[in-house]
């Protein structure tokens, strides 16, 4: 009986955790039924112009959604600072990137380096901290601080100087 309760509760956890991660990923892409009496050129033209016309609403939607990232990131964040990656421990259940500072563009502090680990570990917001933990040795940061030293639980958000889209960041960074 014992053994049985165990596998139920089991099994309940298992399946609860699939539909948290099922939650979390984007829908499928919508798609077109051939139409009745369309030929199959007519149909492929129709089908290449719809799926142009959806990647082009979803670049849309993601400069959209980055360039309110970075505003949000530069109205919260009470210091910002650039740095480079310079070791990562790839881990899958406990990644690392070893980070150093470059130069303070919002606020000051000392320029010492730090180590960033993820602060989430469920199937929406994993690894957590932003781009830094998928990052590059040698790939440059920008590092959207609280108030504290810089740690995991200090930063706010990291984008890569590689996706910079905003405005703000990219005049902190000399960019065009």
């Amino acid at each position: 009986m014992k053994a049985r309760i165990a596998s139920l509760i089991t099994a309940s956890l298992v399946a609860a955790s699939m539909n948290s991660a099922i939650a979390c990923l984007p829908p499928p892409p919508p798609t077109l039924s051939r139409l009745e009496g369309e030929s199959e050129g007519a149909y492929a033209r129709r089908l290449e112009l719809f799926d142009t016309e959806r990647v082009r609403k979803q670049e849309e939607q993601i400069r959209q959604f980055q360039l309110e990232r970075d505003a949000k990131n530069w109205a919260s964040a009470d210091r910002v600072l650039l740095a480079e990656a310079v070791a990562f421990d790839d881990s899958l259940l406990k990644p690392k990137v070893w980070l150093r500072p470059v130069r303070w563009l919002k606020g000051t502090g000392k320029l010492q380096s730090f180590q960033l680990k993820p602060i989430a570990q469920d199937s929406c917001e994993w690894p957590g901290n932003g781009d830094a933990l998928q990052g590059e040795v040698g790939e440059k940061f920008l590092i959207f601080l609280k108030p504290g030293t810089p740690s995991s639980k200090t930063v706010l958000d990291s984008i890569s100087v590689n996706r910079i889209v905003g405005e703000r960041s990219k005049a902190a960074l000399g960019q065009p």
